[in-house]
């Protein structure tokens, strides 16, 4: 199975105000958040390292363009600056789940939040043999296609709202949000984004043993 990790992060100016994402950072839909986003592996403790390379380098691109990341789970976004986002991107129809029956998170209407998201993909691949239309030849071709393989997702989400129930009560958040991605990923989002990235490391172990 392999593991990759986004975590959102609020876009603030050299005033500590936030603002829109500049172009060329990878963002939310929102429009305020930063999102970085790791490749995935199969090892837990590489997808970590994945994600904190990754963190590094957007941090310097962000830099670079006067901005930083606040990696706090709620901050007050104002009006002016909603509608700003709502301009320039427009966000979709809500994809996430929750098994617990929760339509939202329990923070203010006036806080906005930041999460880590988790996703798990179990990619399979077939192989078959398909004979050539060639009659003389009679050539036999092997061929592969990849398919997405069963991730108990229950247990998963179940695990990990236990093992992160203080942090997630604490960051007016709610346990139990999932979305089932189009390419078969099964993504976790109910963990705030200032969870203790060895804890989730160390949690994930047990849970994928």
């Amino acid at each position: 199975m392999k593991i990759g990790f986004e975590l959102e992060a609020f876009c603030l100016d050299t005033e500590g105000k936030p603002v829109l994402v500049p172009d060329g950072l990878p963002f939310d839909e929102c429009g305020w958040l930063i999102e970085v986003r790791s490749e995935p592996h199969t090892s837990v403790g590489k997808a970590i390292a994945l994600l904190i390379g990754e963190q590094k380098y957007v941090e310097e691109l962000a830099a670079a363009r006067k901005v930083s990341l606040s990696y706090v789970p709620l901050f007050a976004i104002p009006r002016d600056l909603k509608v700003q986002a709502a301009r320039r991107n427009g966000k979709g129809l809500i994809q996430y789940r929750n098994v617990y029956g929760f339509e939202t998170h329990r923070n203010s209407t006036l806080l906005a939040t930041a999460s880590l998201h988790v996703s798990f993909t179990e990619e399979r691949v077939f192989t078959y043999s398909e004979r050539s239309n060639c009659k003389e030849c009679g050539h036999t071709e092997h061929k592969q296609f990849k398919y997405q393989g069963f991730v108990d997702h229950a247990k998963i989400i179940v695990g990990l709202d236990k093992a992160f129930k203080e942090e997630i009560k604490k960051a007016q958040r709610n346990p139990g949000f999932y979305e089932v991605k189009s390419d078969g990923r099964i993504e976790y989002r109910s963990l705030p984004n200032n969870v203790d990235l060895d804890k989730v490391s160390a949690t994930l172990e047990e849970l994928l043993k």
